[in-house]
């Protein structure tokens, strides 16, 4: 697994979400179960994020947000677009 993690790649995306003043997680199918756990870790830890299923109020949310926002798009098979 390590073989294919870009280590600048892996320590932007860490710095993105420490920056961020929001997180917005979205995952389709499977991945919505990933989506809803990293949104449960953060806000655990204090962090601001949303999820939600419907693209269209996902990009409402995002549209409307003006600072820091991070988009977190999550594949847990790699292969959805």
């Amino acid at each position: 697994t390590s073989k294919g993690l870009n280590k600048d790649v892996l320590q932007r995306t860490v710095d993105l979400l420490g920056e961020a003043s929001i997180i917005q997680t979205y995952g389709l199918g499977a991945s919505s179960l990933v989506a809803q756990d990293f949104t449960q870790k953060f806000s655990r830890i204090g962090t601001s994020v949303l999820n939600t299923q419907d693209t269209h109020l996902m990009a409402s949310n995002f549209l409307t947000q003006r600072n820091k926002q991070v988009l977190f798009l999550i594949s847990d098979s790699g292969e959805t677009l």
